[in-house]
């Protein structure tokens, strides 16, 4: 294995800008592989309405939050936890933009 890599500026975009967005994550969870089997059922199920969307990217979300802390302290030169709270607030500014529902 190399001692260095070095990442293109669309990897670049990927890692810097896609992974904190809602319709990135959205489009990504079904071909992400999931190694809980509570979390993949739960990513797998079918989503239709925006809500259900964002219910999903956020259960999604928490899913690599564990993940992430299973690396635990090693040297990783990426902060998944800034991405997460930028992607969970994404999601948060989505939800406040839906019309209200009616009961």
């Amino acid at each position: 294995m190399p001692e260095a890599i070095r990442v293109t500026s669309v990897g670049l975009y990927h890692v810097k800008v896609l992974c904190r967005l809602f319709t990135y994550i959205d489009a990504v969870i079904v071909d992400t592989p999931i190694f809980d089997s509570d979390a993949r059922r739960e990513a797998l199920q079918s989503a239709k309405t925006i809500r259900e969307r964002l219910d999903r990217a956020e259960l999604f979300r928490e899913y690599l939050d564990r993940r992430w802390a299973w690396v635990g302290t090693q040297e990783v030169p990426f902060e998944w936890e800034a991405m997460s709270e930028l992607l969970r607030q994404d999601i948060a500014r989505i939800r406040t933009r839906l019309p209200a529902v009616r009961r």
